[in-house]
């Protein structure tokens, strides 16, 4: 599992990371979109992705490489 955050420090993104790890995709997410000016997203070990409402919207952002790269991970196994 990964867990990714982006917000205003470095010190709430690492704990809001950790918290994800504890939480999973569905609590975690849910925590995130909660939060003013915060965004994340989780990769699970089943070869998914989950992201808070507005992660895929970040300027200068682009998921495509690892979207494709998951579609062919859930392809192959």
């Amino acid at each position: 599992m990964s867990a990714t955050v982006i917000a205003d420090t470095v010190m709430d993104a690492d704990a809001l990371s950790t918290a994800l790890f504890i939480l999973g995709p569905n609590k975690g997410i849910g925590l995130i979109n909660s939060l003013e000016g915060v965004e994340g997203m989780i990769l699970s070990k089943l070869s998914s992705a989950s992201y808070s409402s507005g992660f895929r919207n970040l300027p200068g952002l682009s998921l495509q490489g690892l979207e494709n790269d998951l579609s062919q991970q859930v392809a192959t196994n």
